[in-house]
């Protein structure tokens, strides 16, 4: 079972270590989700606030490059890559070792 990003978390850690470069795993696993929700912060009852991206709905695995991927996929991406102020370097959409698209 996966859990919804939780950007504002993931913003105190790649502040606190100065992180330069992020890699998003098993994209894969979001492919046939008709929404994908991203915690963007907490109100005052600590319950987090999402923003929700339409799915994709298509089947990321067979991407080797960031411009397969579909136009929501990439669109997820680089609203985390702008939240955070850090680039996603790697994105993996499968187990094997072709899967694994790498960004300049």
């Amino acid at each position: 079972r996966c859990g919804w990003l939780d950007l504002k978390a993931l913003e105190t850690i790649v502040f606190i270590n100065s992180v330069t470069n992020l890699c998003i795993t098993k994209l894969d696993v979001l492919d046939n989700f008709d929404e994908i929700q991203v915690c963007i912060d907490y109100d005052q009852n600590q319950q987090p606030i999402y923003k929700t991206f339409s799915g994709w709905n298509q089947d990321t695995s067979v991407a080797r490059s960031f411009n397969d991927l579909p136009k929501a996929a990439q669109d997820y991406i680089l609203f985390i890559e702008e939240t955070l102020d850090c680039p996603v370097g790697i994105v993996s959409v499968g187990p094997s070792r072709d899967q694994t698209i790498y960004r300049d």
